[in-house]
């Protein structure tokens, strides 16, 4: 018998969730998950001021004032539960899945995980919602049991309306999990998984930062979709296993297939 968290992955069954982050993104996720039917926990730092969980709290009811809407129905927002880490960090031991969305700061998350991995239930998979961030430098501030169930999966904002999420890898994330979780973002969630590399910024937003300064370089005179294309071949020579795992990318970043089977040698040619 296996002494860390690890488990058989045929199949995840997530019965609850939890997001750690209250900001933006943490709380959309959370309003997509209830849309989904799961319930939520949604943790922030604890308030100064009043109520324990009111940073939480605030987050819940400012999704009922977004627009276009996070929530399939207002009335979903009942089911995101507000909490703090200070009074609340125990309800970890009933989630299965625990998405970590706090700000891009490396110190900040690792100081995070220690906080939450003791609490974190044995079998549960924690995942970071990092759009850039290594994720094996995440993963090393886990305790050992916890490593093979890390991983990142990466929503795009709105993520109740992008479809593209991006699942991300360690060197020690188990194959099976892996495979579980997108398994379950894909029917549970409705989403378009790529797996990618867990190099900085990943896919997307490097294609995404890149095609923008390229596209407002004035030189050479080439055509914006000449100087995309170039882009997404060197990230195909470098990034993808295969073509059409990037042309789901390009298609979710606005881009036309610009590859896809045998035409993928022709279009390295352009280098």
């Amino acid at each position: 018998m296996e002494s860390d968290s690890r488990r058989s992955f045929s199949k995840l069954t997530v019965r609850r969730v939890a997001v750690l982050g209250a900001g933006v993104m943490g709380a959309q996720i959370a309003a997509h998950f209830v849309n989904a039917g799961i319930p939520t926990v949604l943790f922030d730092l604890e308030a100064k001021e009043g109520a324990a969980s009111a940073l939480a709290l605030r987050a819940v009811e400012q999704l009922r004032k977004l627009d276009p809407s996070p929530l399939a129905t207002r009335r979903l927002a009942a089911f995101i539960e507000p909490a703090n880490y200070r009074d609340d960090v125990a309800r970890l031991a009933g989630c299965d899945l625990v998405i970590e969305a706090i700000g891009e700061r490396l110190d900040w998350k690792r100081e995070l995980y220690a906080r939450i991995a003791p609490h974190v239930a044995p079998g549960a998979v924690l995942a970071s919602n990092t759009s850039g961030l290594s994720l094996a430098a995440l993963s090393a501030a886990l305790p050992p049991a916890l490593r093979a169930n890390f991983c990142g999966v990466h929503f795009f904002n709105p993520p109740r309306y992008m479809h593209l999420v991006e699942l991300i890898a360690t060197d020690v994330s188990d194959a099976g999990m892996l495979d579980a979780l997108e398994t379950f973002l894909t029917t549970a969630l409705g989403k378009g998984v790529v797996r990618a590399k867990d190099t900085p910024n990943f896919i997307a937003n490097r294609i995404g930062i890149f095609s923008v300064l390229t596209a407002r370089d004035p030189g050479p005179r080439r055509s914006y979709w000449e100087r995309a294309a170039n882009l997404s071949a060197w990230y195909y020579i470098r990034t993808f296993s295969e073509p059409d795992e990037g042309d789901a990318v390009l298609a979710q970043n606005g881009f036309p297939a610009l590859i896809g089977g045998q035409d993928f040698d022709d279009l390295v040619d352009i280098f």
